[in-house]
């Protein structure tokens, strides 16, 4: 959670008195990074580009399992590796 005065509105970025303003602001600029290439692409193809085609984008997105996921299916499915005792992170 970021609260406001964690916030930058000027430069649009989280400041350094967030717990983990590098790793926010990382994705907060992948996610820019994706919707800019999103309008660039319906700009090139001469469509109209929307708040409803980021939140699509948005949405597929997050459909995609992440790699940490991932690998906790596998661990979990996996007959050798799910008798393994598992280590307390």
């Amino acid at each position: 959670m970021v609260l406001p005065e964690q916030w930058d509105d000027k430069k649009k970025f989280i400041k350094s008195n967030h717990p983990q303003p590098k790793a926010l602001n990382t994705q907060i600029q992948a996610l820019m990074n994706s919707f800019e290439s999103l309008q660039a692409e319906a700009v090139f193809k001469k469509k109209p580009f929307t708040i409803d085609d980021c939140k699509k984008a948005l949405a597929k997105d997050n459909e995609n399992p992440s790699f940490l996921d991932f690998m906790e299916q596998e661990i979990n499915t996996s007959k050798i590796l799910s008798k393994r005792p598992r280590p307390v992170i």
